[in-house]
């Protein structure tokens, strides 16, 4: 019974070719954009699910807005100076970390590149438990 539709079905494909090939290109662009959508929605509910204290940590964002009011862009960072004002201004704060990413030139007598680099206030391995291949927080 399977084979007999087997063969009905690629006799109709040979007969449609057209047809066909709009229908399984589109049923592999709708497989292929619900699989990586799916990727994305698993990364984004469990990237920092590692942390001990994950359900405690934020991000502190800035969303940009013209004159109208109606935001035009967001971001995720926000100026350094709001660190300490949401440090001193909130008592349900435990700790502020604020992150600063710049490229600099690293050079040796033989070589040089130029790395991004992250600087971090103190506070950072206090928020984030990383465990260290060496050495310690200090």
């Amino acid at each position: 019974m399977f084979w007999n539709y087997l063969k009905i079905a690629l006799r109709n494909l040979r007969k449609n070719k057209l047809f066909s090939v709009i229908s399984i290109l589109g049923l592999t662009i709708g497989m292929t954009i619900f699989v990586f959508g799916d990727l994305v929605v698993e990364y984004e509910g469990s990237h920092d699910l590692f942390f001990k204290s994950s359900d405690r940590i934020y991000t502190v964002g800035t969303m940009e807005a013209a004159v109208t009011g109606s935001p035009t862009s967001y971001m995720n960072s926000s100026y350094s100076a709001l660190g300490p004002i949401i440090d001193s201004e909130l008592s349900d704060v435990d700790a502020v970390v604020r992150t600063w990413r710049e490229e600099l030139l690293l050079a040796t007598q033989d070589y040089g590149s130029y790395e991004n680099i992250l600087f971090v206030d103190a506070d950072f391995l206090t928020v984030f438990d990383f465990t260290y291949l060496q050495g310690d927080n200090n």
